[in-house]
């Protein structure tokens, strides 16, 4: 395996990392001639055919399709530790829709007990006046 620097999008890396945690076998990933303009920013394993094919994209400005196997995917240089980092990144997003729902509840549980406060007194009112009559 030669350890390669490559560029990925958000979306290419979040894929790469879902496959991680689910041990997926094999993962693709549509590597375009932007990819190729500076040096890389993660590390990844290759083979020797990936390789050269990456090689003779990057010389013909094409892009390619690379097919990441679940070796690749989990020694890739890259992974461990970025996925640590988008695995609390998610964790954090996670966490904040939770307290966003908890203060929606919230909200819409003290406009309910309200409006049956509200209906409870008209209910007490309008029976009061009939009692009188």
């Amino acid at each position: 395996m030669i350890k390669t620097k490559i560029n990925l999008s958000e979306n290419q890396f979040r894929k790469i990392a879902i496959a991680h945690k689910n041990n997926t076998t094999s993962v693709r990933i549509r590597l375009s001639p932007k990819h190729f303009k500076v040096e890389g920013k993660y590390k990844i394993l290759l083979n020797k055919t990936q390789k050269e094919k990456l090689d003779d994209s990057k010389k013909q400005e094409k892009g390619f399709v690379l097919e990441l196997s679940s070796e690749q995917i989990k020694s890739g240089g890259f992974v461990p530790i970025h996925i640590g980092i988008a695995t609390a990144i998610g964790a954090l997003a996670g966490g904040g829709a939770a307290i966003a729902n908890s203060v929606i509840s919230v909200k819409h549980q003290k406009a309910e007990e309200e409006e049956t406060q509200q209906h409870n007194a008209e209910m007490e009112k309008n029976s009061s006046k009939k009692q009188k009559l």
